[in-house]
């Protein structure tokens, strides 16, 4: 009998961070939270982990997933919801500032 990972590996996630309001201040009540992933995992390999990370800050997490070359589409095309999220202070949670902008290009 085989357990399943309870989050996705770290090998499905190429990069992930939480930004926003919550990267730079102490957790408030209607402050906005961004997790954002890029890598292969869906939505569903992660929401027991958001379930968990919403109850500990008390707030809602706003998931916003990637797939890699809708992440680099995106950066390449400006989008303006992507550039403003990756202007703000950001909390490393899997992969760091080196991995961001190689797939950034």
């Amino acid at each position: 009998l085989r357990r399943s990972a309870p989050y996705p590996t770290p090998t499905r996630i190429a990069f992930s961070f939480v930004s926003g309001a919550f990267s730079s201040a102490e957790p408030q009540a209607g402050i906005d939270v961004y997790l954002f992933v890029v890598g292969a995992a869906g939505r569903r390999d992660l929401a027991g982990a958001l379930g968990r990370a919403e109850g500990i800050l008390g707030l809602d997490v706003n998931l916003n997933i990637y797939d890699p070359a809708r992440f680099a589409a995106a950066v390449r095309d400006a989008d303006p919801f992507v550039l403003d999220v990756l202007s703000k202070p950001k909390v490393w949670v899997v992969g760091d500032e080196g991995v961001f902008e190689r797939m950034a290009g």
